[in-house]
């Protein structure tokens, strides 16, 4: 079954991309992007930049798939960043949310779906520092958001495993963004875009000069690019988002249904004037003295209505007296300055130089949600007996009843909304020398240093033990007033935070809306989080042709490469400091990074030789065999040795055979070996042979590892080429890969360590001080969450990239222009993940996953003046969470997605000195809404998971557009 279902979908993508084809000769205004053949390279370039392999032979293409994107197809999207042009690649997996929260904290490319962290990037063949970012939870990818779009040349993407060319971290793959290498005049663009709702407004702005000088030897470059983008709140600003909709429980023709669209919901321990919960959170019990009661002002109660409830629970329910929490943006603010200059100089015929310099920022500014308590990682408001804030009915039930707490849970909209400001600057200086010696021979030398420095303030944040001390009030008898209990001497029980514990504690109100105004400035603050990374790497290599064999010339490349990499992480007071049981979470309601320091030194060597074994000889225009090998190095993990065998083979002309087997690693980030991380909180469910069963609430540090191992890849791709075969002016490449991942580095969770450790429930053989036991404490109320090396991931496909040329005088003689056609689709038939170790899942198919097809096809027309594309981007079908139990969703899949996105260019002035270009775009031509679908997995959104479900977020922005319709006009010149 699996199979036949497997060579349908082949069926539906050839057919699929026959019908594209067939329609090229129909499409007489449509644009070629850059339909360039794949492992292309700029023929005039003096130093020529091939991402797959490290050896300079001309004609040779590497075993492992590379598919270029050029300028041309830059442009057709008016992309503002690479990322525009990057998360369309079927290979490629967009960043979370993106474009909501994820280009506020950095894009950084995924390739494969399997991290960020496990994907290269490069820029002209070199490492570029990375960014610690929030996206970028390892601490080692580069955030392309600050590299300058106006001066790509063409974007390379490796498909597979490339650590023994170009070392740890492309396990997915590499990303190489070849920069102009040089540039004579002037060239600019001014673009503005807006979303069909007149909203998403951006503006993007570059400027470039470049000009030569001592006779031509020389070549001076600089270049400025400027892009502001603005939010979009809230889904509320779409309509598909304006009413409040999520997955509640009900029966559909007498079948009962966890998960049904439902809209009109409300949260049941959300009012602003506060509402009486359980301790937990959660709604009280219907026995409870307390159930049922709100606080319209501060003296008194009200009932509080709540609504349609579900049959589960109370949390959530349609209608009643419960509030909402608000969403995260829509779509976060950017803005982006980078500036570049590079020096080209030719000493001699047979030695050139260069120097280059970049700065970058991006920056951004947004609300994130009201302030409420209790969040994701705190409990609600604990009021004991004789706060002389309790209202008077309320008193007399907690003396009638024995009642010692009472807990409140509240919208806070006094304290403020929640902020998030990121700014993220890099500087990079490169130089180097490349030359010619002796016949043939060519090498190589540069050195870089860069600095990244991420700055990050979550505003308005809650301080959970200020809130604690501002909330629990007593009489002073000193004064007569109500004070915080910690402000007054002797009125602390054992085991208390003492007198004086809380400097400056402003005793506040709870009941009631905004009565916690008026201790704002003590309950809330600022939370700073600045990192600074430092990265300087030098190399040299050499390439040439030693001998040769009865096939032709043998080619050679070695190499030695070293790198020094840093972090240092400082983070406020509240978040550094830890107090159990007052600050048993960390200080903040939001997040408590820990400051860091630690760094490494990696020396690497690396050497690639292709044999050539049948040159033009019946049957075989060639056939090499490609080796290469690095030995790296780490100061922390130790040494490792990478690998790779290929062979490519060509029986005719334009028609070849590849294949190619790796050994790649990922070392372990300085993040994951020196970073102290979030503590957090969690219910856990206690494992046997404890001190105490049942649930309880567990606090997690998290924790550093110094032992980690790298992570072991080994990648096989086996594909096929063809160029002018068929017909001429068609090429098309098909690649079959799967790649094995070991020693996957991770943490399992505080649930996750509590299984591992009784290893199913049993408590026979557990040892306090063995294993993953050693992190529990004895009544499992701590436990420690370190990285680990733990599982795997396994995940296998096809990729293709088909194009296809050929001149319009075919069908309007005299006709310069050209059609153009290019469809690259991507087919995942297996993504295993079982990262923890614990819990095998083949996610392929799963929003929580990948999609089984993605693919990008463009039909175009070009000629000297005018320039129309159509482009399609399509998404599978996917399950929504297919581990879910039976009836949890009325429709358990989210259909196939297509989008339409236009492009025209004209050029008004198309000298050969000068040119000036209109250009305009539509995305998402037809306006398509994304699937409802807030929360995947085990997280998904029922109605009943108490105090975490705060806000809805409506749809997966992953992989669906949530903007809607959107227009870009703008102009090109240069001269």
């Amino acid at each position: 079954m699996k199979k036949a279902l497997f060579t349908s979908k082949i069926r539906l993508a050839c057919g699929t991309a026959a019908i594209l084809l067939s329609a090229v000769p129909a499409m007489a205004q449509e644009v070629a992007p850059d339909a360039e053949a794949t492992e292309s390279a700029p023929a005039d370039d003096a130093s020529i930049i091939v991402t797959g392999t490290r050896v300079n032979r001309e004609g040779y293409l590497a075993p492992t798939p590379v598919t270029a994107i050029g300028r041309d197809a830059i442009e057709a999207q008016a992309a503002t960043t690479i990322a525009d042009v990057l998360y369309d690649i079927p290979s490629v997996r967009p960043s979370p949310n993106f474009p909501a929260t994820s280009q506020a904290s950095g894009n950084y490319v995924n390739l494969r779906g399997l991290g960020a962290t496990r994907t290269l990037t490069l820029v002209d063949g070199r490492r570029f520092v990375p960014s610690n970012g929030a996206e970028n939870s390892g601490g080692s990818s580069v955030d392309i958001n600050l590299i300058p779009e106006a001066l790509v040349d063409r974007l390379d993407v490796v498909s597979g495993g490339a650590s023994a060319a170009w070392g740890s971290d492309a396990v997915g793959g590499v990303i190489n963004i070849v920069l102009k290498r040089k540039l004579e005049g002037i060239q600019g663009k001014v673009q503005y875009g807006v979303s069909d709702y007149g909203d998403a407004q951006e503006v993007s702005l570059s400027l470039a000069a470049g000009t030569s000088f001592a006779d031509g030897r020389g070549q001076l470059m600089l270049a400025g690019e400027y892009s502001k983008s603005w939010d979009v709140p809230t889904t509320n600003d779409r309509p598909y988002g304006k009413d409040q909709c999520g997955w509640f429980p009900g029966s559909v023709n007498g079948t009962f249904y966890l998960g049904l669209q439902t809209c009109g919901l409300t949260h049941n321990s959300y009012t602003r004037g506060g509402v009486l919960v359980a301790a937990n959170g959660n709604p009280l019990a219907l026995t409870d003295p307390f159930y049922g009661r709100q606080f319209l002002n501060s003296t008194s109660s009200a009932p509080f209505d709540y609504g349609q409830v579900g049959p589960i629970n109370r949390s959530v329910s349609i209608g009643g007296d419960g509030e909402w929490r608000g969403v995260r943006n829509l779509q976060a603010p950017l803005e982006r300055k980078i500036l570049f200059g590079r020096a080209l100089y030719e000493f001699s015929p047979s030695l050139t130089g260069f120097i280059e310099a970049s700065y970058g920022e991006s920056g951004t500014e947004t609300d994130l949600f009201l302030n409420a308590i209790p969040s994701s990682t705190d409990y609600p408001i604990a009021i004991r007996n004789g706060n002389p804030y309790i209202p008077a009915d309320i008193q007399a039930i907690m003396n009638a009843n024995g009642t010692d707490t009472i807990y409140l849970s509240k919208l806070t909209p006094e304290l403020g909304s929640a902020t998030s400001d990121s700014n993220n600057r890099v500087f990079r200086v490169a130089t180097g020398l490349e030359g010619q010696m002796g016949k043939g021979w060519s090498w190589k030398a540069y050195g870089t240093f860069g600095r990244d420095w991420y700055d990050t303030i979550l505003g308005n944040n809650i301080v959970v033990s200020n809130l604690a001390a501002a909330t629990d009030v007593v009489i002073n008898p000193r004064t007569g007033l109500p004070d915080c209990r910690v402000n007054v001497e002797g009125a602390a029980a054992p085991g208390e935070a003492a007198y004086g514990a809380a400097a400056l504690c402003v005793p506040a109100n709870p009941f009631g809306p905004g009565s916690l105004a008026s201790a704002k400035d003590y309950i809330v603050d600022d939370l700073y989080q600045s990192s600074v990374y430092t990265q300087v790497a030098a190399g040299a290599s050499i390439n040439g042709e030693p001998f040769s064999t009865w096939a032709g010339p043998v080619s050679f490349a070695a190499g030695v490469d070293y790198r020094y990499e840093k972090v240092a992480q400082d983070v406020s007071f509240y978040a550094d400091f830890v107090n159990p049981p007052l600050f048993a979470s960390g200080g903040f309601q939001q997040s408590n990074p820990k400051s860091f320091a630690g760094n490494y030194t990696v020396v690497e060597g690396f050497s690639e030789v292709v044999v050539p074994l049948l040159a033009d000889v019946k049957g075989a225009e060639s056939l090499d065999l490609n080796g290469a090998i690095r030995v790296t190095d780490y100061s922390t993990s130790g040494t490792v040795v990478t690998w790779k065998v290929g062979t490519t083979y060509e029986p005719v002309s334009g028609l070849r055979f590849r294949a190619a087997y790796s050994k790649d690693i990922r070392a372990p980030s300085l993040f994951e070996s020196f970073g102290a991380n979030t503590t957090y909180s969690s219910v856990i469910t206690r494992g046997p042979g404890g001190v105490e069963t049942g649930s309880a609430n567990a606090v997690s540090p998290g924790r550093n590892n110094l032992d980690l191992s790298p992570e072991r890849a080994y990648s096989t791709t086996v594909g096929i080429t063809m160029e002018d075969v068929l017909t001429r002016g068609l090429t098309l490449s098909i690649d079959g890969y799967r790649i094995k991942l070991k020693d996957v580095i991770g943490k399992l969770g505080a649930q996750g360590i509590i299984d591992g450790c009784f290893g199913g429930g049993t408590a026979a053989g557990r040892e306090p001080n063995q294993g993953l036991c050693s992190l529990i404490n004895s009544d499992q109320t701590v436990i420690i969450d370190p990285f680990l090396n733990l599982g795997s991931i396994e995940t296998q496909g096809i990729e293709f990239d088909l194009g296809y040329r050929f001149g319009a005088d075919v069908l309007f003689g005299g006709s310069t222009g050209q059609f153009s056609a290019r469809l690259l689709a991507n087919y995942v038939d297996k993504y295993k993940e079982n990262s923890s170790g614990l819990n095998p899942r083949d996610l392929a198919g799963d929003l929580s996953g990948v999609p089984h097809w993605r693919w990008n096809a463009t039909l175009a027309y070009n000629d000297e003046k005018l320039g129309v594309s159509l482009r399609g981007n399509f998404i599978d079908s996917m399950y929504r969470y297919k581990f879910a139990a039976a009836n949890t969703y009325l429709d358990e899949k989210i259909p196939a997605y297509f989008y339409l996105d236009a492009n025209i260019r004209y050029n008004i002035v198309s000298g050969d000195k000068a040119k000036v270009q209109l250009f305009a775009n539509v995305d998402n031509i037809l306006n398509t809404k994304p699937p409802f679908s807030p929360g995947t997995g085990a997280t998904g959104w029922f109605g009943l998971p108490g105090k975490f479900a705060q806000y809805s977020s409506y749809t997966n922005g992953t992989f669906y557009d949530v903007l809607g319709r959107t227009y870009k006009i703008g102009a090109r010149f240069s001269f």
